[in-house]
């Protein structure tokens, strides 16, 4: 289930997954996404945007599909194709892995996390409409 580059490091997950249980069931059940080139197509697209016509003649935009799931990623945020390729295999590695493990990925732990900071934005927001409304209240009945 899980490839560990040494026997070092599966031990020191190991030896603080004993120590915390929560760790322990989140380690359990994340699957680790590992990509191969077997299963990729790539594709290399003219470009579009800003840049000029340099950008619009080349080949330099990437279009990755993931064959076994369906998953198609296009990338065309630098000029350099080199770049997009990694930016693109960055990208489909990221949202497999929130395909396949949810709100455990990485991806899920961001829209978690915004989420969590927009929730407090608000009600944050809310205190401070409520306490302004108390002082123009109290303002009011003061006079």
């Amino acid at each position: 289930m899980f490839a560990f580059k040494s026997q070092f490091m599966y031990s020191f997950l190991t030896s603080i997954a004993y120590k915390n249980s929560f760790f322990t069931s989140a380690l359990r059940f994340y699957q680790r996404i590992v990509l191969s080139n077997d299963d990729l197509e790539e594709k290399f697209v003219k470009g579009w945007g800003k840049g000029g016509q340099k950008v619009n003649k080349t080949s330099n935009c990437v279009e990755l599909k993931h064959v076994p799931t369906g998953l198609v990623v296009k990338c065309h945020q630098s000029r350099s194709l080199i770049r997009n390729r990694a930016i693109a295999r960055e990208i489909l590695e990221k949202k497999l892995d929130f395909m396949i493990n949810g709100s455990k990925s990485v991806l899920g732990q961001e829209i978690v996390n915004k989420k969590k900071r927009k929730y407090e934005y608000e009600r944050k927001r809310r205190a401070k409409e409520e306490a302004m409304k108390q002082g123009v209240n109290d303002t009011n009945e003061n006079k």
